[in-house]
Formats: C-alpha cells, sequence, structure tokens
C-alpha cells in the first residue's frame, strides 16, 4: 500500500494542479475507509490510515502549498476558498502540516498588507486606503472562517499578520481617524443603528491591530472637537456609540476627555437658552464654553475684537462669571466663526459665512475701501494667521478684496481694497481657508508622530 501510494502521488503531483491533487486524495482516502469497512479487518484501520495519509498528504505538503501557478497563494489571491477549504481538512488529517499552510496564508497577507500601505495613489486617499483596509480584512476573515473552520491558530495568525504591516506605518492610526470623521460626518446619513453600528465595529477590528493608540487618540479628539464645534456630527448617538466601543476596548481613562467634550457642549447649550443679550444690540452670539484640558485646541491670546461686538460680549462675560464664581473665560477667537451681511454695491449683497479672524478684517472696510497690513495687524492676529486668512479672502473663486500686488503671496507693503464688482450666484456664501502652505507658511507635511505625543511618551 506505501509503495503504491508513494508512486502514485508522486505521478500525480506532476502532473496535475494542486486543487486536483487534493480532490484525487480525497478521494482515495474515502475509497481506503471503504475498503477496510467492506473487506478488511478493523484492527488493520489505524495503521491504513497512518500510511495513506503520509503519503498523501504528510510527505507532500510543502510541495502542495507551495505550487507555483495552483498552490496557496493563488488560491488566496483568487478567493477559492473551497479549494482552501479541502487543503485544510486534508491537512488536519495530519495536524503538524498545518503550520505549513497557516505561514503561508499569514506571510501572504502581510506582503499584500504592505503593498497597500507602500501604494502611493492610495495613500493620498486616507477614506479610500482605509476602506481597501477594511475590505482586505473581511475577505481574509471569512476566508479565515469559512475555509479554516475559524480555527484559533488561524486567526491569530490573520492577527499578527494585520499588525504587522499596519504599525509598520504610523500613518495608519491617523487614516482610521479621518475614515471615521468621514463616517460621522457624512456616510452614516440615512443609515438604521443597526447598520452604523457594523461599520463601526469594523473600524473597532482594525483599532485593536494598532499599537500607536495615543497617536489615534491624539487625532481623534482633534477632529471630535472639529464636528461638535461645528454642528457636523450626523448624529450625537453615533459619536457616542463610537466613544462607548472605545472605553471597552481601552478603558475609561482613554474617553475621559471626549466624554467631557459632549458635557460641555450640554451644558453650553443650556447656558446660551438662559442667556439674554442685551436689547439694544441686533448681534446674535452663540458662545460654547470649553473645559480646558479637555479640549485639543491651542492656547492663543485673543484678538482685537470689534467695537460693534464688544457688548454682547461683555454681556455674556458678565452673566457666566456672575453665575460661576471663581471661573475664568479665555476667549478663544482663533476658533470662532460668523456669519455677517455684506453690500458690495447698491444691488449686490451676500451673507458670508466667515472665520472670526476674517470677519475682524472684513469689519474694518466700514470705515475705508482700501486697508494695509500694518492697519490688519493691529488686530493682534498672530503673523502666520493673519496673513492666511487675507489671502483666503483675496482667491479667484471668493475674492473678497483685491489686494495691491498679484501672485499667492503677501509682501510687506501689501494694501487690500474692498472689492465692489464681487457677486456669487449664491446668497450665502462659505469663505474657506487656503491651507497653510498657500498663505505663504510653507512648510512640509503633517508629522507622523505629533508632538503632543512625543512629549508624553
Amino acid at each position: 500500500t506505501r509503495d503504491f501510494y508513494r508512486r502514485e502521488s508522486l505521478d500525480y503531483l506532476t502532473q496535475n494542479t494542486c486543487p486536483d491533487y487534493l480532490t484525487k486524495a480525497e478521494t482515495r482516502l474515502g475509497e481506503e475507509a471503504a475498503r477496510v469497512n467492506h473487506f478488511l479487518n478493523q484492527s488493520t484501520e489505524p495503521k491504513l490510515k497512518q500510511i495513506t495519509e503520509t503519503e498523501l498528504i504528510y510527505n507532500h505538503a510543502k510541495t502542495l502549498v507551495e505550487m507555483e501557478n495552483s498552490g496557496c497563494v493563488p488560491m488566496l489571491k483568487d478567493g477559492k476558498v473551497e479549494d482552501l477549504k479541502r487543503m485544510y481538512d486534508l491537512f488536519s488529517r495530519v495536524p503538524s502540516t498545518l503550520d505549513c499552510l497557516r505561514d503561508c496564508m499569514c506571510d501572504y497577507v502581510r506582503k499584500a498588507g504592505r503593498e497597500l500601505v507602500t501604494d502611493q495613489e492610495r495613500v493620498k486617499e486616507p477614506v479610500a486606503f482605509v476602506k481597501g483596509l477594511l475590505d482586505m480584512r473581511d475577505k481574509y476573515d471569512r476566508l479565515v472562517t469559512e475555509a479554516f473552520r475559524s480555527e484559533k491558530k488561524s486567526q491569530k495568525k490573520l492577527k499578527d499578520a494585520f499588525e504587522a504591516f499596519i504599525n509598520a506605518d504610523s500613518r495608519c492610526a491617523s487614516y482610521l481617524v479621518l475614515y471615521i470623521d468621514e463616517l460621522l460626518k457624512s456616510s452614516l446619513k440615512g443609515l438604521s443603528e443597526e447598520e452604523a453600528d457594523v461599520l463601526l465595529e469594523k473600524v473597532i477590528v482594525i483599532f485593536r491591530y494598532l499599537q500607536d493608540k495615543d497617536i489615534f487618540e491624539n487625532f481623534y479628539k482633534q477632529h471630535l472637537a472639529k464636528r461638535l464645534l461645528s454642528g457636523r456630527s450626523v448624529s450625537e448617538d453615533a459619536e457616542r456609540s463610537m466613544i462607548a466601543k472605545l472605553k471597552q476596548e481601552c478603558g475609561y481613562q482613554f474617553t475621559s476627555k471626549l466624554e467631557g467634550m459632549f458635557t460641555d457642549m450640554s451644558i453650553s447649550k443650556e447656558t446660551m437658552e438662559q442667556f439674554q443679550r442685551p436689547e439694544d444690540s441686533s448681534i446674535e452670539l452663540e458662545v460654547s464654553v470649553l473645559t480646558t484640558g479637555y479640549w485639543p485646541t491651542p492656547s492663543v491670546p485673543p484678538c482685537r475684537l470689534p467695537q460693534e461686538l464688544l457688548p454682547v460680549h461683555d454681556a455674556f462675560q458678565a452673566y457666566y462669571l456672575a453665575k460661576h464664581t471663581g471661573r475664568k473665560l479665555t476667549w478663544q477667537t482663533n476658533m470662532g466663526n460668523a456669519d455677517l451681511k455684506a453690500r458690495f454695491n447698491a444691488k449686490n449683497w451676500h451673507e458670508l459665512n466667515v472665520t472670526t479672524y476674517q470677519l475682524c478684517i472684513l469689519m474694518l472696510f466700514n470705515r475705508t475701501d482700501t486697508i494695509s497690513l500694518d492697519d490688519a495687524r493691529e488686530l493682534q492676529i498672530p503673523e502666520s494667521e493673519l496673513k492666511r486668512h487675507m489671502i483666503s479672502l483675496c482667491t479667484p473663486k471668493h475674492r473678497i478684496l483685491k489686494k495691491s500686488s498679484k501672485g499667492k503671496g503677501i509682501g510687506p507693503d501689501e494694501t487690500f481694497t474692498f472689492n465692489t464688482e464681487y457677486s456669487s450666484k449664491l446668497k450665502r456664501v462659505k469663505i474657506p481657508l487656503v491651507s497653510q502652505k498657500e498663505g505663504g507658511l510653507g512648510g512640509a507635511g503633517a508629522k507622523s508622530v505629533p508632538e503632543t505625543v512625543e512629549e508624553d511618551r
């Protein structure tokens, strides 16, 4: 029997593909078992079983896995679940051969992951990159579940493979945050609670692989702050669900500041409902009072606000400090935004949505048609931010101001004139900020490990 199967297996292996051989081996093992049942003494079964499994499986396991055009790698590449399942089931008869199969799967997934991480086109688009990562995880998780029968050792090998390539690039942590940001700002819109939970749970699976959880936390706080302050979350329930999942993974300490941010927003809403603006002021004020330490906001000295805003500003400050004795309010004018009506000529006016800095700049034109850069500096806006906000008001698409020189930069003797010829098809126009590089700030791309994280480490 041994000699027969040794010769037959070698001959068949040299002339056929791996799937064909597996099918043949499966048939032969079945025939041998049936032969024992019908014709032979039962005491011969263990020895015959050991001989056939050794000759058909054990002696060729490595060769079968490594076959160039039909072995394990082509099966993984093409998602041939049935063939992989047959290979796993056959190898399970000789458990020592399974390591060869698991290692091949792990190496292949790790290599495919590295290709994804180094794909320059994908890496340029963080959301597309994470979608590719999630699709890849779904594909191989399903494969391990169906073909490898959800075996624990195979699941561990898959986990090792993902951890290896995900943690080789610290950008993965920040990209995962950007993907979650996209979900919570738009992609979850219209989905049921159950459908949203499935998407968030997939994200958590990738989060578990991350070693740079401190980088993730740093970026997550920044993007959560922007969503809360701009009111751009699709659903507060989804936001809280995501934080609950992170809390479950990492404990209270990891999410305490995130939960504190929600508390601040809730208290701010109650505060604004109770505050009454001065009767002689037509300006509507919305203030978010943020607890220092919860929010990832740099402390920037407030700029000089226009005279028109001071009555309502002072009234809120007096109201808040009277209600909360012992507290200190520091105005973060670098973070606010405003809606203002701008009349460009007798027939044309628009409502502009701008930052607080841009509001302060534009209000200077209530008194004059042209200002210099030095006039704008009197607002005490940090120099780099002043130039960036002024350039944003001079872009071809949103040319609210005309600057004296051509080009994207701002010269030392630059002057700015209110553009009375500006027009737009929209009555309400949002003025976007140019990137810091366009604002004349230069500088390299974002660091892979933020400075605050480096300090904490």
